[in-house]
């Protein structure tokens, strides 16, 4: 079960008719089983017309786009879970009929702890020298991915198309220094690239320095508003956490000023430091984190509520602060209060203060009932709408989530899964027709009716790789029986109404919609992804043995399965494999001048058709593809033109390359997305291949481990898996 982590970002709308997104959050996967719920506040002068949200696990892909629903001015839309270990990014997308807005990209790892950024602030900024100091006064390393600074409200770090490598994290008590760009005469020589900022930065008027972490939130934010004293030196962070004037320490511990920096909008500053008093160690409350644990669901009625444990653990209330309507308070005592992990307790109100609190809960007249601990607040029910609770509960829709609902049949105790919705009740005696097994070996799609009723499938539709193949129309498809199948077959160009107008392959992308007869689409299996041409056209394993399956039988996930045409499904044999296709650039070599493509995936194969190489910035290519098709694992080398023992027929491109100049090569797919890139330096004055860099007469640039990995040194394995790292290749 997931849980919710606060992400805030804002995208401010720049013209009207635009929309703006505010407050981006997304709950946390903690297994492979966890789907992540991310929701956002949308606005806009004129209507909203699509809201959507865009995610992927391959940054080199689009992403996938998902409709987000309106809920009380929350649009939420969901990412199916992923296996453990997974980087999901993704970003939210509003549109209004003349413009549309992104907010920043946001990204998680399936298992992993949420990251803390409290420990990552602004330590120097020093407008005589033009640099800006962060450090690390936290206890837990810190990955700066998706960190940014903004000046004056403007972004100037990490500069645009300038990838953060030299430094990818901060260690506890290290510093990251960061130098203006528009002052060459302040950088040290050879300083990272990835390391400046795009502004200046003045020791002599007000200014404003803000940093956020990847999700848009303020994590520290010096503001000289009233400016009134030029800094001799440096704006300094003092151990007290307050801002003085003192002497510039770029990367090291700073030195301890004793003249306050005054005019900044933090409030009133004392006019001398005091010497720090040791602190007297506070009683130990409780420790749980919002997110950690949820109030559920709430019975207003019988008078108790139910708290839900998120993790993976047992966690134990004692301690917990439990406050209604914002006055009276009852702490959980230390004994009795152990909730078990994915599990619930139960808590009483207008009890005795011992086995719960002595404050009430009004089925008529609202309440607020928040959970708070020594780290802050935990989590709210908030029912100051005064919603009636006669003989009904309030609680959250899925355990942990974040859309509240009134139950008409609730479940205190136990999964709120088990609740009904007031207004979703079941109803009895509904049809539900589905596609249930899609068999490409002996040609024919199954429907079947899931449900409890009989259907009147008139005018249903199967829709294949995107064109109507079959209308229900003939008299003997017109009804089926609640528990029934329709077998169809499946023949190319046939013109009886009883068959798919189709072939149906097993081994090829494909894509089965079935649609109710006002167009509505009721169930979809798809396998692969359309490719240029459409779907049909890339090739995929074959199981010769199986069908595309519904286990279990109606209404389980698809997997291969024996056929059973007409009748009901069996166990899962297999699963069934997706195109996972991504072409890289995997070896470089200056000496034997060749370069190297690489299929990453495991299943299928990818067109090549109108991939292309540029090098050096040049406008044209210096490689086009045409007729190749690269198969899951296989590799391409290209031969250089200035080769003279190139093998027959071998994939040519133009010009040379080096194993001791500055270079660059980027590869870009047919519709001319960039999706990979190599550099080796910096582009002169005169631009690429200019600068002279050490040379190494026995190794390759080579992707380490083979397709996935950093570019290191490496024995040349010319249309073969990559070795083992020989060495870091020189960048200057």
């Amino acid at each position: 079960m997931a849980m919710p982590i606060l992400f805030t970002s804002c995208i401010k709308d720049q013209m009207y008719g635009g929309a703006s997104i505010d407050e981006v959050k997304n709950t946390v996967a903690y297994t492979a089983n966890d789907a992540v719920t991310v929701t956002a506040k949308v606005s806009a002068l004129v209507p909203v017309k699509e809201v959507k949200l865009v995610w992927t696990t391959n940054p080199r892909s689009q992403g996938t786009p998902v409709p987000m629903v309106e809920a009380n001015g929350t649009w939420m839309g969901k990412i199916p879970a992923q296996p453990l270990d997974t980087e999901v990014s993704y970003y939210v997308e509003a549109a209004t009929e003349s413009s549309s807005v992104r907010s920043n990209v946001v990204k998680y790892v399936v298992g992993a702890t949420p990251i803390n950024y409290s420990g990552l602030i602004l330590s120097e900024l020093n407008g005589n020298d033009k640099y800006i100091e962060l450090a690390n006064k936290g206890t837990e390393e810190i990955p700066l991915d998706g960190v940014y600074i903004e000046k004056d409200g403007g972004k100037n770090w990490p500069r645009e198309s300038v990838a953060l490598t030299s430094v990818t994290s901060i260690k506890p008590g290290e510093f990251v220094v960061l130098y203006s760009s528009e002052k060459v005469d302040k950088i040290p020589a050879g300083w990272p690239e990835d390391l400046l900022f795009d502004s200046g930065l003045s020791a002599g008027k007000a200014v404003r320095v803000q940093l956020f972490d990847p999700s848009g939130k303020s994590i520290d934010d010096f503001n000289l508003k009233d400016f009134k004293t030029a800094a001799p030196a440096a704006y300094s962070r003092n151990k007290d956490g307050k801002w003085y004037f003192a002497e510039g320490t770029p990367g090291t511990e700073n030195v301890q000023g004793t003249e306050l920096v005054p005019g900044l909008v933090e409030g009133e500053q004392p006019v001398d430091p005091v010497d720090p008093v040791d602190p007297v160690d506070p009683e130990v409350g409780s420790q749980i984190e919002a997110g950690q644990i949820f109030v559920n669901e709430c019975d207003a009625t019988n008078k108790k509520f139910e708290i839900y444990n998120a993790t993976n653990s047992e966690i134990d209330l004692a301690k917990l602060k439990m406050v209604k309507d914002g006055t009276d308070e009852w702490i959980v005592p230390d004994e009795g209060f152990k909730v078990a992990a994915k599990g619930f307790i139960i808590i009483p109100v207008k009890s005795d203060g011992v086995a719960g609190p002595t404050f009430g809960m009004s089925e008529t007249k609202g309440f607020v009932i928040e959970l708070i601990s020594d780290k802050g607040s935990v989590h709210t029910a908030d029912n100051s709408a005064k919603i009636d609770l006669t003989g009904k509960t309030y609680g959250l829709r899925t355990d942990g989530g974040s859309e509240w609902v009134v139950f008409s049949t609730g479940s205190i105790g136990e999964s709120n899964a088990k609740g009904i919705v007031e207004g979703e009740e079941p109803v009895t005696g509904e049809a539900l027709v589905v596609l249930n097994e899609i068999n490409g070996n002996d040609k024919y799609i199954e429907l079947f009716n899931a449900g409890d009723a009989d259907a009147d499938i008139t005018g249903y539709q199967i829709v294949k790789d995107g064109e109507v193949k079959w209308v229900a129309t003939d008299e003997s498809q017109l009804k089926l029986a609640a528990g029934a199948y329709l077998k169809l077959d499946c023949v190319k160009k046939s013109t009886d109404p009883k068959q798919v107008s189709s072939g149906l392959s097993a081994g090829k992308t494909v894509q089965v919609i079935l649609l109710d007869k006002d167009g509505k689409e009721l169930d979809k299996f798809e396998r692969g992804e359309a490719g240029e041409a459409g779907w049909g056209e890339t090739e995929l394993p074959e199981n010769a043995d199986a069908s595309f399956s519904r286990v279990p039988n109606g209404t389980g996930d698809w997997a291969y399965a024996a056929p059973t045409p007409g009748a009901e499904n069996g166990e899962k044999t297999g699963e069934i494999e997706q195109n996972d296709c991504a072409i890289v650039l995997n070896e470089i070599d200056g000496n034997s001048k060749f370069i190297e493509l690489f299929n990453v995936g495991t299943t299928g194969s990818i067109s090549l058709d109108g991939y292309a190489l540029f090098k050096d910035a040049g406008e044209a290519a210096v490689w086009t593809g045409e007729g190749i098709e690269l198969a899951a694992g296989e590799y391409l080398v290209l031969f250089s033109s200035k080769n003279t023992d190139n093998p027959e027929g071998a994939q040519i491109f133009s010009g040379g390359i080096s194993a001791k100049k500055s270079v660059q090569i980027i590869l870009k797919d047919a519709a001319g997305n960039e999706i990979d890139k190599f550099e080796r330096g910096q582009a002169g004055e005169a631009g690429w291949g200019e600068t002279t860099l050490p040379e190494n007469k026995t190794a390759s640039f080579s992707r380490v481990p083979n397709g996935t990995g950093e570019w290191a040194y490496a024995a040349p394995t010319k249309g073969a898996e990559n070795g083992e790292k020989t060495g870091d290749i020189e960048q200057e």
